[in-house]
């Protein structure tokens, strides 16, 4: 009895002792998986921290590539936007010179065929169109001192006429074709082509200067004025001579055949196109339609400096 109780007690023992050891083997074996899962945790993160990190770095990247061919795209559009705008440009203004030149010269034609109609218009002598649009341009000039002429030559009132006409005098009265009068100021004159440019306070329809250094002997022209006191008076000729020198005078005067009486001068002298080609001045004593204009050029150059 004594001998199966030891045996029970060694045999619980052994018992006892497995499954102790093999708890312990038990603990030993979790706490080594359980640090190999550690590991592989540890390990785990840093790959994926790595993986993560990698990945920012080609993300990075990527943005900079894509930033980098997009700037280069946007300037790109931007280089071949202003290309386009300086194309556009230079082909707008070559567009416009080309305009410009076209306008010039339609304008040019257009001065020849005016002149040519206007010169074609006038037939037989028959000046009566010229002159009903010459004529409300044309003034009579009455002072204490004489008669003369004159004739608008800019808008606001300007009128050009002989410096003798108006030398010393105290009024000066403008009769003006649509019966007005005006009481005028000289506004400045030029003693030595004795040429005058006079202002009144209205503005009446001018008339344009015509180049003189292109007038030929023998052109038909017209002279208006107030000979001795006959307003509007107009007169039929033709040009005798032109740069014609009289005594110490440097300027060369415009002969014409048209009769001047006193009054006639100042006022215009005109040509078949309706445009001041001289300023009636003088004539030589005792002698008949045979008188003197200055050239319209000679003039234009006084009223340039003086208006």
């Amino acid at each position: 009895m004594k001998k199966e109780f030891t045996n029970l007690i060694i045999v619980f023992s052994i018992v006892f002792v497995l499954i102790v050891g093999s708890g312990i083997y038990g603990f030993y074996i979790i706490d080594k998986r359980i640090k190999e899962l550690n590991k592989n945790l540890l390990e785990f993160k840093s790959d994926t921290k790595e993986s993560i990190n990698s990945l920012d770095t080609k993300i990075t990247q990527a943005e900079k590539s894509l930033s980098d061919k997009l700037n280069k795209e946007v300037n790109t559009l931007n280089s071949g936007l202003d290309n386009l705008k300086k194309d556009t440009e230079k082909s707008t203004k070559t567009l416009e010179e080309v305009i410009n030149e076209v306008e010039k010269q339609s304008n040019i034609e257009l001065e020849k065929v005016k002149k040519d109609i206007e010169s074609v218009s006038v037939t037989a002598g028959d000046f009566s169109k010229i002159i009903e649009g010459v004529l409300p341009s044309v003034v009579s000039i009455s002072t204490d001192k004489g008669l003369g002429s004159g004739v608008f030559i800019a808008d606001n009132g300007y009128i050009v006429t002989n410096s003798h006409v108006i030398a010393s005098a105290n009024y000066i009265r403008i009769y003006t074709n649509d019966k007005k009068i005006y009481a005028a100021n000289v506004f400045g004159s030029d003693d030595s082509v004795d040429i005058a440019v006079l202002k009144i306070n209205a503005s009446y329809a001018p008339l344009q200067f015509d180049n003189s250094a292109e007038i030929k002997v023998g052109e038909k022209v017209i002279a208006l004025g107030n000979p001795k006191g006959l307003d509007f008076t107009v007169t039929e000729g033709i040009i005798s001579a032109t740069n014609r020198k009289i005594g110490s005078s440097n300027i060369g005067y415009i002969q014409i055949d048209v009769p001047l009486n006193p009054g006639n001068s100042g006022g215009p002298l005109v040509n078949t196109r309706g445009k001041i080609i001289g300023i009636n001045n003088l004539k030589l004593g005792g002698l008949e339609s045979l008188g003197f204009a200055i050239p319209s050029n000679t003039v234009k150059d006084v009223v340039d400096r003086i208006v």
